[in-house]
């Protein structure tokens, strides 16, 4: 089974697939899958996660997300980032 979880960080959307087998879930059978789509440029490629410390499913969607806002923080650093709405307020 999976679910699929969003987030929006800094302006930019963070995905979150989160699988897992069917029934109740066992610790290590968490797997995630993170996407960061950047405004105006081609999705950043999927990172996987596997890891048997996750007690539930929510516990493996923080850390999903956690590792998605880490991807916006390296590839837009602080001084780089100018939104359409900052834009706007400087016109």
């Amino acid at each position: 089974m999976n679910r699929t979880f969003t987030d929006v960080y800094r302006e930019q959307m963070i995905e979150v697939l989160v699988a897992f087998s069917p029934g109740p879930p066992k610790v290590d059978e968490f797997v995630i899958h993170v996407k960061v789509t950047l405004e105006c440029q081609t999705p950043i490629p999927i990172v996987k996660i596997c890891n048997r410390g996750y007690q539930s499913l929510d516990e493996a969607r923080h850390a999903g997300v956690a590792v998605g806002r880490d991807m916006v923080n390296t590839l837009m650093p602080q001084s780089d980032e100018v939104s359409p709405r900052r834009m706007n307020s400087y016109v």
